[in-house]
């Protein structure tokens, strides 16, 4: 089985729908329901949901930027608590030994604020310190080379 935790994004609703075709799935959402879409909290809910999981994609932190000034979140403080909880279900997923895949941005490259800090901290701890995790950067994502993302995604964990 593969989970998505973030599966209404972009990146994760195209990933959710390259792969169900193919493996049984588990995507989940936070904010924005999706058909076959699980209601997922990283920040209060159990990581248990991904246990049957042999690899396990995470397409977010925070939320994204873009998201945390639409809805109005109190920015670097949901996005360290976020960042938490992602670290803590990377170390959670790593001690099972479930394979993850954390999908990084480009922006860890070209922009200097926390939302890239938190993102950085998450490479470094999987380059550092965790087995069964790596990270890619697919560069700026748009509506034009998603599924190409999801296929290199999928040829990743196949």
């Amino acid at each position: 089985m593969i989970g998505i935790c973030g599966a209404s994004g972009r990146i994760g609703y195209d990933s959710y729908e390259l792969l169900k075709s193919k493996y049984q799935v588990i995507g989940t959402y936070f904010r924005h329901f999706r058909d076959g879409l699980i209601k997922f909290n990283v920040i209060t809910d159990s990581f248990t949901i991904f246990d049957s999981c042999q690899y396990v994609i995470i397409t977010f932190i925070c939320g994204g930027r873009r998201n945390m000034f639409k809805y109005g979140y109190p920015d670097e403080e949901l996005c360290e608590q976020s960042y938490l909880k992602t670290k803590d279900l990377l170390v959670y997923l790593d001690n099972k030994n479930i394979n993850t895949i954390f999908i990084s941005s480009i922006n860890v490259e070209t922009m200097d604020d926390f939302y890239t800090k938190y993102k950085i901290k998450i490479e470094n701890l999987i380059t550092n310190e965790l087995k069964h995790s790596k990270f890619i950067r697919p560069g700026r994502i748009s509506k034009y080379n998603v599924r190409k993302l999801s296929e290199e995604i999928f040829k990743l964990i196949i």
